[in-house]
């Protein structure tokens, strides 16, 4: 009976324990998603630095333009590969949401098996009990002196 209990109370600490690999997985998808953004920000304060320099240099416009478009690329470039990265998120988030519906699942599973084992060990045991009590009943009647009938 303990074997089973131990037995559960293992399974259920490797439930945790992949919980909190996957949990670790996410964060750090979620700290590479931040990166990405902070250097997307980055990108944007270059691009209207680039803007007020044409504006100071009308003369050089034709090249800032071209410049300026080279960036745009960029940009559209990191914009996919961030979309890329939301797609990769989504797509793990929806596999630790089946991850956890498939444990939750597991788990109720094994509580009804364990319970059903309880259930029965414990049935077996009051039985047991109920058969000791009447030995021992049957015992202290056999010990027993006979009772002297009353006084008239």
């Amino acid at each position: 009976m303990t074997g089973a209990a131990h037995d559960l109370s293992v399974r259920v600490g490797a439930v945790e324990q992949s919980v909190k690999r996957l949990t670790t997985s996410v964060e750090r998808l979620s700290a590479s998603v931040d990166g990405r953004f902070d250097v997307v920000d980055q990108r944007f304060e270059q691009i209207d630095q680039r803007f007020e320099q044409v504006d100071r240099r009308f003369e050089q416009i034709d090249r800032r333009f071209e410049e300026v478009d080279r960036r745009f690329e960029q940009i559209d470039q990191r914009f996919e590969q961030v979309d890329r990265r939301f797609e990769e998120v989504d797509r793990r988030f929806d596999e630790v949401t089946l991850a956890l519906v498939e444990q939750r699942e597991y788990t109720e599973f094994s509580f009804t098996q364990l319970a059903k084992k309880m259930d029965a060990g414990f049935a077996l045991m009051d039985a047991r009990f109920g058969r000791l009590e009447r030995k021992i009943d049957q015992f202290i009647d056999r010990l027993l002196p006979p009772a002297l009938p009353p006084a008239p």
